[in-house]
């Protein structure tokens, strides 16, 4: 496996392993499907890509995002890294919207 598959690869469990540390069920998709993570909570879903570089999100998985998370009602969300935290925005087609760690538990 390449280095960078690994980096990928590891991020995704650390966002797995955050979710669920905060109550959420949570599908990772293997075999890079998209989205990278379905999290499912009690009163809300949301379909998250999961980049180590936000840079690395085209416009494409953008508005595959979108429409997919519209099509099953679900928040459609990027997680990335910044530093060694783990930052998520909310994906929109003019803008990526910053979600404080408190609002993630709030359906959007």
């Amino acid at each position: 496996m390449s280095r960078m598959y690994m980096k990928g690869y590891n991020f995704e469990r650390r966002v797995r392993k955050w979710f669920e540390e905060h109550g959420y069920f949570v599908a990772r998709q293997c075999r890079s499907a998209f989205p990278d993570l379905i999290v499912i909570g009690t009163e809300d879903v949301k379909f998250v890509e999961c980049k180590v570089n936000l840079k690395n999100l085209t416009k494409r998985e953008r508005y595959r995002l979108i429409e997919l998370a519209a099509k099953y009602n679900a928040t459609p969300m990027v997680a990335h890294r910044e530093g060694r935290k783990i930052k998520f925005k909310i994906v929109t087609e003019k803008k990526l919207i910053d979600v404080p760690i408190d609002n993630l538990f709030i359906p959007l």
